[in-house]
């Protein structure tokens, strides 16, 4: 979604009088996110003003800060490519300048040109997409991935998921005991029952923590959403462990008199006894 207007910004890149001498035509490619102007040897690309649940554009400030992030994360791989964050301000007659005194309107990532005939898709046009430079990349894509430092702010994630997992076989303990948790002779239709209830609890939960998913989504933090849905489970669990801590279990002497007394009543009634 479109949040703020670019108008001007997008009408100053479009000139070629705007990058100096030397330059007499720009083009313009578009994406979903993203503008990139062409102005002689570099290439300028101009974050658009969108929100979406994936990405946050939506202000100057955080376009700027994305530009600076895309280019120290760029910069590792293509370093002659990525040159530098440049500002777009507002100087003293109400004009657009690059890098200039005055308050910054917009951000965009400069660029170094490269020949568009080495796009891998016209290189397979032309043949020239050999199965050794795939294997070259493949190589150089495994050396950066075994070179990447470690995140350790997310390292815990796994262990929680795998708690998760083991945790999960709670529902077999309890259909094992669940002679403690109802009367004999409803055992098998209790049993249904809960298996109808994991089951759509099951649903309800992919359907709830995904809106919490969704709220929570903060594209500068990537923690936060996992932090909101694992606090969403600490407080389901939580609630959980209240009820269970103040259950008490019925012996099953106990739950036998009582299904006996129901009978008895039922058949003072005229009724027919529980099978």
């Amino acid at each position: 979604m479109v949040v703020e207007d670019q108008s001007e910004v997008i009408a100053f890149l479009s000139r070629p009088e705007s990058y100096g001498a030397g330059v007499t035509t720009v083009e313009r490619i578009d994406t979903h996110a993203a503008m990139v102007f062409l102005a002689g040897e570099r290439a300028y690309k101009l974050k658009r003003a969108v929100r979406f649940a994936y990405l946050d554009y939506s202000t100057t400030a955080l376009r700027c800060r994305f530009c600076e992030a895309e280019l120290a994360l760029s910069r590792r791989t293509a370093p002659q490519l990525y040159l530098s964050v440049r500002s777009l301000n507002r100087i003293a007659d109400g004009r657009l300048a690059f890098d200039a005194p005055g308050p910054v309107v917009d951000c965009v990532v400069e660029m170094r040109r490269f020949d568009q005939s080495d796009l891998f898709d016209a290189m397979a046009a032309r043949g020239a997409l050999t199965e050794a430079l795939m294997l070259e990349l493949a190589e150089a894509i495994a050396r950066f991935h075994a070179e990447a430092a470690p995140a350790p702010g997310m390292g815990g994630t796994l262990a929680i998921f795998i708690l998760l997992a083991l945790t999960g076989s709670s529902f077999g303990v309890v259909i094992t005991h669940c002679r403690a948790f109802m009367p004999p002779h409803l055992i098998g239709r209790g049993v249904t029952a809960m298996n109808f209830v994991s089951i759509g609890a099951v649903g309800l939960s992919q359907l709830a923590t995904g809106r919490i998913v969704e709220a929570a989504t903060d594209p500068a933090d990537p923690t936060a959403a996992y932090a909101a849905l694992f606090a969403s489970y600490a407080l389901v669990l939580g609630t959980a462990v209240l009820v269970y801590l103040f259950s008490r279990d019925v012996p099953p002497e106990r739950a036998s008199a009582r299904v006996e007394t129901a009978d008895s009543n039922l058949a003072a009634e005229g009724g027919t006894k529980n099978p």
